[in-house]
């Protein structure tokens, strides 16, 4: 995930389900009066932070910050969304140490499409406790299981692929083909003291044709750039492999399809 400008465009597969979260839960959160601090973890190229929060939420921002753990992504989205209130930094929310200057300082933390990334949930969600005020309002949303973790975990531990990708990369799923995943987030998040945490599943399907599935896949996958140029697009189809299309169709063209189990989280401090 280091091509912030194909990532601005091929995110947009994801915007529907956006707008609908955005409707359901952010505007709510509008016209009480005071100016807030907000937080944007994983802002990745800026387009979700700037389209999605600090647009509905703009006449009450003070100050919005993004975090990103890529130095690419954090110099687009300040190119490209970047203003007077909204500014973007490169940090790690994995980091073992939160810069002081973001402790208890945010009235919102939100995250979108990045959670499903972290390696230690516990400390991830840790150091977002950490950066809300006493009494303020996180909502993460991230895809906590579906096929596209099987089709990693296919692809990434072949003999080809297994010798460029280590097994440290193999992404940690805890959620994924979970029975109870709300027992499992409690067993996460309850040492860590947030005052209240709730956590809806919701069912998500996005489709795309075979070229938008690439450019997809070129987006998001996390070790993309970890294999040499000459090899990125045999990986994709390696990926594309293990993907079989839908019966539908779009204009006549075959459709691929990627179900997921959404996490919807709202923590309270």
């Amino acid at each position: 995930m280091n091509n912030p400008e194909l990532y601005d465009t091929a995110g947009k597969v994801l915007d529907a389900q956006t707008e609908s979260i955005v409707k359901n839960y952010i505007l709510q959160l509008l016209r009480n009066g005071d100016q807030k601090v907000v937080l944007d973890v994983g802002s990745g190229p800026g387009c979700f932070s700037f389209n999605y929060l600090y647009k509905p939420l703009s006449a009450e921002i003070k100050e919005m910050i993004g975090i990103d753990q890529s130095e690419n992504m954090v110099t687009y989205a300040n190119k490209h969304y970047g203003n007077d209130k909204l500014k973007f930094v490169k940090l790690n929310i994995e980091t073992d140490c939160i810069p002081e200057q973001l402790l208890g300082r945010f009235d919102y933390v939100f995250s979108f499409w990045a959670l499903h990334f972290l390696h230690d949930y516990t400390r991830g969600f840790n150091n977002i406790f950490k950066m809300m005020k006493p009494g303020g309002y996180a909502l993460m949303v991230f895809p906590g299981s579906g096929q596209l973790y099987d089709i990693y975990k296919t692809v990434w531990t072949k003999p080809k692929w297994s010798k460029l990708i280590g097994e440290d990369k193999l992404m940690n799923m805890p959620f994924h083909n979970c029975e109870n995943p709300e027992n499992k987030l409690r067993d996460i998040s309850s040492p860590l003291g947030f005052e209240s945490l709730r956590c809806e599943i919701q069912d998500l399907s996005i489709y795309l044709t075979l070229e938008t599935a690439k450019d997809y896949f070129a987006s998001i996958i996390p070790v993309f750039s970890d294999v040499p140029k000459h090899l990125q697009e045999e990986l994709i189809n390696d990926h594309i492999k293990e993907w079989a299309p839908r019966d539908i169709s779009l204009n006549e063209d075959v459709m691929y399809g990627l179900d997921y189990k959404l996490m919807v989280i709202n923590a309270r401090k």
